[in-house]
């Protein structure tokens, strides 16, 4: 089907490219960014963003052969990497001006993240994503 006839590398390089570009706007000093007047936008925001970064993280984990395990449980490893890397952001952002270290930020982060691997999941299961014979059994993902 559609997600099959993909390169398995531009799976790949979608995931790494949302994660620096994640990395290159929480480097903007705070007040650099524009002013939204909308209570907590920001938080939809790191939901959207973490929701897209882990949609592509489950799908870059789901299109590869190398790791097995990996491969069986994308839903839980891309949730935990992505809700890994919204943790280490807002680390990162203790020492940008005008930005800092938020749990409600991060919240809304792995919030994102478990919104994106389940609509990966869905995603992938309605357009036919990888087979079982390419590192694992479906059937492990829907267990989590």
């Amino acid at each position: 089907m559609f997600l099959k006839s993909i390169p398995r590398v531009a799976y790949h390089l979608a995931a790494l490219g949302w994660a620096l570009t994640i990395f290159i706007v929480s480097s903007i000093p705070g007040n650099e960014l524009p002013e939204v007047d909308i209570v907590n936008f920001d938080k939809l925001v790191h939901l959207g963003v973490y929701a897209l970064l882990a949609f592509l993280v489950y799908l870059s984990f789901r299109h590869q052969m190398r790791y097995p395990m990996l491969f069986r449980l994308a839903i839980l490893s891309a949730f935990l990497a992505c809700a890994f890397y919204g943790g280490t952001d807002e680390i990162h952002q203790l020492w940008i001006p005008g930005r800092t270290c938020d749990i409600w930020d991060w919240t809304s982060d792995t919030l994102g993240a478990a919104l994106g691997v389940l609509v990966g999941w869905y995603f992938e299961r309605w357009l036919g994503g990888p087979s079982s014979s390419q590192g694992g059994s479906t059937t492990s993902d829907t267990s989590l």
